[in-house]
């Protein structure tokens, strides 16, 4: 089964969270070629959501603190898509959670 560019993307963040990687490591855990991982590293980089350096020839890349709550925030909309319960900030003291699932069941 394919992947789509959302899961990509969350999976170059996951891979990156706890340790920089060069290129050539993230090529070879996400399983993609190098004009591939371009392409996303042109949307994640400017985006503030991956850090980049290149230090004695080679190439780093990591996850931001920005790019950490944008992996948390699509976790937990894949749970919630999913059935599953979810500590999403942007649904906590909202009380639409609530609201909603009242309206689900009384349907």
């Amino acid at each position: 089964m394919r992947r789509s560019r959302e899961e990509i993307q969350a999976a170059i963040l996951k891979s990156c969270v706890s340790d920089k990687l060069t290129l050539s490591q993230l090529m070879v855990i996400q399983n993609l070629s190098y004009n591939l991982l371009k392409t996303y590293l042109a949307k994640l980089v400017p985006a503030g959501l991956l850090g980049y350096e290149e230090q004695q020839g080679k190439r780093y890349v990591w996850t931001t603190v920005r790019g950490v709550a944008v992996l948390k925030c699509y976790r937990n909309a894949v749970a919630l898509l999913n059935g599953y319960p979810s500590s999403c900030p942007l649904l906590i003291g909202t009380g639409e959670d609530r609201k909603e699932t009242e309206m689900l069941t009384t349907d």
